[in-house]
């Protein structure tokens, strides 16, 4: 998927707090935690993980991370790794 430029939330939708839109995403069959090649967690509870443009200043969050493009980026679901451009997410082994 191509997405707009701008700050948005990489992880659960759910804790992405208020948005612009309602996101991009992909299903990840299960609950759990995910990490990226930063060390990076992302909390997954709903099942779903994706993009969601943000308003405002990029707060920081939690369970998951802020990226700001500043041009059009690309979203991909590869057999379950979540690839936001550069970055790669990769379900944690517990």
């Amino acid at each position: 998927m191509t997405l707009s430029p701008g700050p948005s939330f990489a992880g659960d939708p759910h804790f992405s707090g208020p948005t612009v839109d309602v996101g991009h995403g992909f299903p990840t069959g299960e609950d759990g935690v995910w990490v990226d090649q930063d060390g990076c967690d992302y909390l997954v509870e709903t099942g779903y993980f994706g993009d969601s443009p943000i308003g405002g200043d990029s707060p920081s969050h939690k369970n998951g991370r802020v990226l700001k493009f500043g041009s059009t980026f690309n979203i991909e679901n590869i057999d379950g790794q979540f690839r936001f451009e550069a970055l790669l997410v990769n379900r944690k082994d517990i």
